[in-house]
């Protein structure tokens, strides 16, 4: 697993546990675990939750110079969503 502090953790609706660490997100599927790169190097990921439609969202910590952001997995890949992005386009 990926870092060494666990902030919150998320099952989603196939078993798989995910973890948002102090060092990015790690799943971990019952027999491995697995880290998911993020363009964000060594980001910390604070809360989770999973929406209506099954996609798994995690808040992803502010750092100067760059936007919030949060990471979206829609069970076939990571999305990383700055918010002031998508606000303009919203």
């Amino acid at each position: 697993m990926l870092g060494s502090g666990v902030h919150s953790v998320l099952e989603d609706e196939d078993g798989i546990l995910w973890f948002s660490t102090n060092m990015g997100l790690s799943r971990f599927d019952g027999v491995k675990f697995e880290t998911h790169n993020l363009e964000e190097p060594s980001s910390f990921l604070w809360g989770s939750c999973m929406d209506s439609e099954g996609n798994l969202w995690f808040g992803m910590e502010g750092k100067p110079g760059r936007p919030p952001a949060v990471c979206v997995w829609d069970g076939e890949e990571m999305e990383v969503v700055h918010l002031d992005d998508y606000r303009k386009e919203h």
